[in-house]
């Protein structure tokens, strides 16, 4: 009868090596998430708590919007011949809305919270103000000026849908007007000057700013001075600029010298940035400056996230 042989520490080594780097990975993943368990933030299950300077981001989505919510869904559902089903609605990152974008740890990018539904960021503005992408007109003369360059195109259904709610939003209180450039040059939704938000004006405004009546026709680069400097010979007492990054014929510290001089009144300006490249968000972009300089709120709208899976 053979005899068996005993297995050297080498040969049991290689056995058992795979097994115990298998239970170390598996431990280790334990405690870190026990660990990542224990220093989350406190507060409302699935709301991350984001730090003050981190500037809000609004993400685009493709959900459909809620019944009781204003009509941005079915005005853009009509504009691209959409079931409203296949409507867009907005989502908005939780956060603070700083008063301007002066801190240093201000970095858009880094915010990454669940995101809310449209009826979500209306409890998150008051009463009777008119939101766009989640910024209120609060004051008595308001532009909405906005960029319809052509990078901006694939997002100017949306766009126009925020204006139009925007508007409709208005306190009969309040005087607004719409300017929006592109290569083309400034267009104003008529009649020129600031309009009295009645029925009537909001109604005509509204019509004006449908994607299909052609008025809007994105293209070309964007030079937003010619807009700003009519928006503030009106004297408004503050301005909302989107913009998706300016790549005018002059640099930024132009754009910011020329808003500057223009801008005497002191009007509040924020800034709405669309889809920027990583590179070009954050507190020492162009849009972040002019916020900043101005009194106002640097915002971010992005894509929604791609799926894990």
């Amino acid at each position: 009868m053979a005899e068996r042989s005993v297995p050297s520490t080498g040969e049991i080594w290689l056995v058992i090596q795979p097994w115990l780097v298998s239970v170390a990975v598996h431990a280790l993943l334990a405690v870190s998430l026990v660990f990542l368990i224990q220093i989350g933030p406190a507060g409302v299950a699935g709301v991350e708590v984001v730090e003050p300077e981190e500037a809000p981001v609004v993400t685009l989505s493709a959900a459909p919007a809620p019944l009781d919510a204003p009509p941005v869904a079915m005005d853009l559902a009509q504009d691209l011949g959409l079931a409203p089903a296949d409507g867009m609605a907005l989502a908005l990152v939780p956060g603070p809305v700083p008063g301007s974008v002066t801190a240093p740890g201000l970095s858009a990018g880094a915010v990454s919270s669940p995101t809310l539904d449209s009826a979500a960021l209306l409890a998150t503005v008051d009463p009777g103000a008119a939101s766009f992408f989640g910024i209120a007109a609060r004051s008595s003369r308001v532009a909405y000026v906005v960029d319809a360059s052509g990078s901006s195109a694939a997002d100017l259904p949306q766009i126009l849908g925020e204006l139009r709610n925007a508007v409709a939003g208005l306190d009969a209180s309040q005087r607004f007007t719409v300017l929006i450039f592109s290569r083309g040059g400034v267009v104003e939704a008529p009649p020129d000057g600031l309009k009295p938000a009645d029925p009537g004006t909001i109604s005509s405004v509204r019509a004006w700013l449908r994607i299909d009546g052609g008025v809007v026709r994105p293209g070309g680069r964007s030079d937003p001075i010619p807009a700003f400097e009519r928006a503030l010979s009106l004297e408004v007492e503050e301005i909302l600029f989107l913009s998706d990054g300016l790549s005018g014929s002059i640099g930024s510290d132009q754009i910011l010298e020329r808003v500057a001089a223009a801008n005497r009144g002191r009007a509040t300006i924020h800034t709405i940035h669309l889809r920027p490249d990583a590179d070009e968000e954050g507190p020492d972009s162009i849009m972040a400056r002019i916020a900043a300089a101005h009194g106002g709120t640097y915002r971010v709208v992005k894509p929604p996230p791609e799926p894990l899976f």
